[in-house]
């Protein structure tokens, strides 16, 4: 009964961080009319930080969400003023290869 309870627990976890990466994409498209494929790098950063700030800082894990948000949301507006930003009025498909970048630039400066 206990691995049933656990199963259900986990699915519903993993299930809600789908939904919210799902809803990220939905919102992101209605309102620019571009397919961010940055959208997951950036979650997964909050998730690093959030981890980052409870674990090397040694704070509450409840102190270090709400500043995990903070800078990811840091992180996200200078990224919108630097990358995306320049892009208005250009063609979608330019806008769509800027996300596509910075994707891969995000995940090439975590590996090394």
């Amino acid at each position: 009964m206990d691995e049933i309870v656990t199963a259900a627990i986990r699915g519903l976890s993993q299930g809600s961080v789908y939904a919210l990466l799902g809803l990220g994409f939905v919102i992101v498209y209605t309102g620019t009319g571009v397919v961010s494929f940055a959208q997951p790098v950036l979650m997964i950063l909050g998730a690093y930080l959030a981890s980052a700030i409870a674990v090397d800082a040694g704070l509450p894990f409840v102190v270090a969400v709400p500043l995990a948000i903070l800078g990811s949301a840091l992180i996200g507006a200078v990224i919108e003023r630097v990358a995306m930003r320049p892009m208005v009025g250009e063609p979608v498909f330019a806008a769509t290869m800027v996300t596509v970048g910075i994707f891969i630039g995000s995940t090439a400066a975590s590996v090394g």
